[in-house]
């Protein structure tokens, strides 16, 4: 392949948005085709939760393979966070990870891929009175 990117969406059920599911699938480019390379990705289903604002970001060889970080909202509860997963070059898929060692509600994260191992996630937060609002990363 000459090239390979990731293509990142969230998808809604039927009902809504009641169940919504984050997803990803890997492609490679040859002679100006696109192909995919594997079968599509679930990184993240939210039930009784949504999930949305997908941000991703792809090592410089993709070998390493890639960070996807979104937000999730409590459907019952006044809550927000910021999880990520990591897709390795291989395609094996980290377990879940939530942002949570910040008080308040995160959101509207940014992922950017620093180097092979290291990344980082730029997220708003602000406490539950609205207040105190910035962003952290």
């Amino acid at each position: 392949w000459d090239d390979e990117f990731v293509v990142i969406w969230k998808q809604e059920d039927s009902l809504g948005g009641f169940e919504t599911e984050i997803l990803a699938e890997v492609f490679g480019t040859s002679d100006n085709e696109s192909t995919s390379l594997a079968d599509v990705i679930s990184l993240a289903t939210g039930f009784g939760k949504t999930v949305s604002k997908p941000t991703v970001s792809t090592s410089s060889d993709f070998d390493s393979g890639f960070i996807v970080a979104w937000e999730e909202s409590n459907i019952t509860a006044d809550s927000k966070d910021v999880a990520f997963r990591t897709v390795y070059g291989d395609l094996n898929v980290s377990s879940m990870q939530i942002v949570n060692d910040v008080a308040g509600q995160q959101g509207d994260p940014y992922v950017a891929f620093l180097s092979q191992e290291n990344f980082v996630i730029a997220f708003e937060s602000n406490d539950n009175n609205n207040n105190n609002v910035g962003t952290v990363g």
